[in-house]
C-alpha cells in the first residue's frame, strides 16, 4: 500500500490484533502476512514466523512507514497535483473527494490546515470548471471579501447535490445572458414596478 493508508491500516490492525491478548505472536505474525501484500508483505515475507519475530515485523514496518513528514507531503503532493476536473459531475466528485481525504488526513496529524484558507480555496478554484467558477462568483455577496474554503466547498456540495438529484451528468452552462446574477437582477426589476 500507499505510505499515506498506514496510520490507518495500523491503528486498525493494532486495535483488532496486535494489542488483543487472545492471540500469541505467531498468530498475530501469521494475520499480519494475511493483510499485508505488495512492498509491506514484501519486506517482511522472508522473516521466520515466530514468537521473537513477530515484534521483529513490526518494528521494520513501523520504521519504514511510520514517517510523519513524508506522510503529510504525501498527503499535500496529492491536493497540489489534483488534476483540473471535466465538466462531468464524476469529475468534480472525485476531485471534491480527493481533496476532502487528504485535508482531513492532514487535520488528524494537527495541521493548522483551517489557517491556509486563501491557499486552499485557490489552488481549488484553479482544478474546477470555469462554468462553476463563474457560478460560484456569482453566488458570492460581498466580491471584496475573501471566501473561506469551506463557503467553496459548500457551494461544490450544493451543485453536485442538485446535479444528482435531476440526474445530470455534466454541468451546463446557463449562458451569459441568463446568469444566475442577471436572473436576480430582472426579478428584482420587475417585482419594483
Amino acid at each position: 500500500g500507499e505510505v499515506t493508508d498506514w496510520q490507518s491500516y495500523y491503528d486498525l490492525f493494532c486495535s483488532l490484533i496486535h494489542d488483543n491478548l487472545a492471540y500469541t505472536d505467531v498468530e498475530k505474525f501469521r494475520y499480519l502476512l494475511l493483510t499485508l501484500k505488495d512492498e509491506p508483505y514484501n519486506l517482511i515475507k522472508s522473516i521466520p514466523i515466530t514468537e521473537d519475530n513477530y515484534n521483529i515485523a513490526i518494528d521494520t514496518l513501523v520504521s519504514r512507514y511510520d514517517n510523519k513528514r513524508i506522510i503529510a507531503s504525501k498527503h499535500l503532493d496529492k491536493i497540489l497535483d489534483l488534476k483540473p476536473c471535466s465538466e462531468k459531475i464524476s469529475g468534480l466528485r472525485e476531485l471534491l473527494n480527493i481533496y476532502q481525504e487528504n485535508i482531513k488526513a492532514l487535520e488528524t496529524m494537527q495541521f493548522p490546515v483551517r489557517h491556509w484558507s486563501f491557499i486552499l480555496l485557490n489552488i481549488l478554484l484553479r482544478k474546477i470548471p470555469l462554468i462553476i467558477r463563474k457560478r460560484f462568483e456569482l453566488s458570492l455577496e460581498n466580491k471584496s471579501d475573501i471566501p473561506s474554503v469551506s463557503i467553496l466547498i459548500s457551494f461544490l456540495e450544493r451543485e453536485l447535490a442538485a446535479c444528482e438529484i435531476t440526474g445530470q451528468s455534466k454541468l451546463i452552462d446557463i449562458g451569459t445572458n441568463s446568469s444566475i446574477y442577471e436572473n436576480r437582477t430582472k426579478h428584482t426589476l420587475i417585482g419594483d414596478r
